[in-house]
This record gives structure tokens, C-alpha cells and sequence, in this order.
């Protein structure tokens, strides 16, 4: 009689979660009891089959385990320090193109006891409380990326399109310079004003003299 199959999954498939910043795969185990504390191997395949990594992974029946995206890690404390498509060099987060296909989806398969079980598993999106990408910051000059500016009242976006040239890090911030105002018409007829009384001065003071002179 042949041995039952290794209920992997069970009836809750293979999931991808956002936690704080960080991308998860949860997977839940089966009922196969006989199983319990048997470790087995998890290989990690990009939908173009090709390996990726493997990870031990203990059997245990009606549980979930969480374990990290590939190409994610963490520090000490449990904050997120890179994702899969990104890498940080210069000062700046920047696409790394060895690792993006990954975040396409990926295919599982759990070997154990002589039995396989497969499932697929995608990226987990982007939600309004999680984000499991780097943090937005300046670009260096020459990446790519796109800026969308929205309606009045709303906020200006850049995502991966255009090109941006940030400004040097740790550059001093020039000085404003100062402010030069444009001539108006009433400037212009105050000086022709001016021009007008100084010649109408210098007239009558010539027109003084030439009669102390004759006189």
C-alpha cells in the first residue's frame, strides 16, 4: 500500500504577507501527523525554474510558519535591510536587477520522507500601512525613474521612469542671493521726474548768474 501524500498546504495555500516593511511567505501544514518533526528541504524557484535557495524546514501537522522572502533580510531587531530588486550602494537604494525577477512570484517545492509538494507564492503588495520596498529617499543621477505630479492639493510621486539629479549629500546649501526687482512704469516716471527738477534747477541758477553778471 502506498504511502498517503504529504498534505503540505492543506486547504490554506501558500500566502505572502507585508509586516512591517518586511515580506513574509506563511505556509501551513497538513494533517499528516506521522510526519510531525521530520525536517525536510524548501527550494525556492523564480517562474523561470531556476533555483534560487534551499532552506531545511520542520514538518509540523496544522501549523503555519513564517519564514522571509528571498532576497529580504532583517537585522538583530527585526527591521527590514533589503528586498529582493533593490540594493543599497552610493548612499541610495537602487534596482538591482540580479534579484528583481523574484518579486514576480515564485514556486515552492517541499521535499520530505520521499514526497514532494509544490505551490506558487507572489510578492505581497503594497498596502497603506506596509510596504515591503525600500524607503523613499533621493535617487542618484542617471537612474531612471518617473514623476507624476497630481491634481492641486494633492502630492508630487516619483517611481521607477524619468531622470532625477538629486542634490550632492552633504552639499552646503547655497545662500539666496539677493532679490532684484524688475523696473515698474511708476519707478521709470519718478527718475524722468527727477531728471526734469535737476534741469530746471540748473537753468534758474544759470539764469542767477548771467544777472549778477550783468547787473
Amino acid at each position: 500500500m502506498a504511502p498517503p501524500s504529504i498534505s503540505l498546504f492543506g486547504i490554506t495555500p501558500v500566502s505572502s504577507t507585508c509586516t512591517a516593511d518586511v515580506p513574509f511567505i506563511n505556509i501551513t501544514f497538513g494533517t499528516r501527523t506521522d510526519l510531525n518533526g521530520r525536517t525536510g528541504s524548501l527550494a525556492f524557484f523564480d517562474l523561470n525554474n531556476i533555483l534560487i535557495e534551499t532552506r531545511p524546514l520542520t514538518y509540523q501537522a496544522g501549523t503555519t510558519v513564517q519564514i522571509l522572502y528571498p532576497g529580504a533580510t532583517v537585522d538583530a531587531q527585526g527591521n527590514p535591510t533589503d528586498w529582493p530588486g533593490w540594493m543599497f550602494t552610493g548612499g541610495f537604494w537602487v534596482p538591482d536587477p540580479s534579484d528583481a525577477a523574484w518579486r514576480d512570484g515564485l514556486r515552492l517545492v517541499f521535499t520530505l520522507n520521499g514526497e514532494t509538494a509544490t505551490a506558487n507564492v507572489t510578492y505581497p503588495p503594497e498596502t497603506a500601512t506596509c510596504s515591503a520596498n525600500p524607503p523613499p529617499g533621493p535617487v542618484p543621477s542617471g537612474v531612471t525613474t518617473t514623476t507624476t505630479t497630481l491634481p492641486a492639493g494633492g502630492t508630487t510621486t516619483t517611481l521607477p521612469g524619468a531622470v532625477t539629479t538629486p542634490p550632492v549629500p552633504g552639499a552646503p546649501t547655497p545662500a539666496p542671493g539677493p532679490s532684484v526687482l524688475p523696473t515698474t512704469g511708476s519707478d521709470a516716471g519718478g527718475v524722468a521726474a527727477m531728471a526734469v527738477l535737476i534741469a530746471a534747477a540748473g537753468s534758474a541758477l544759470l539764469l542767477i548768474t548771467r544777472r549778477r553778471r550783468t547787473a
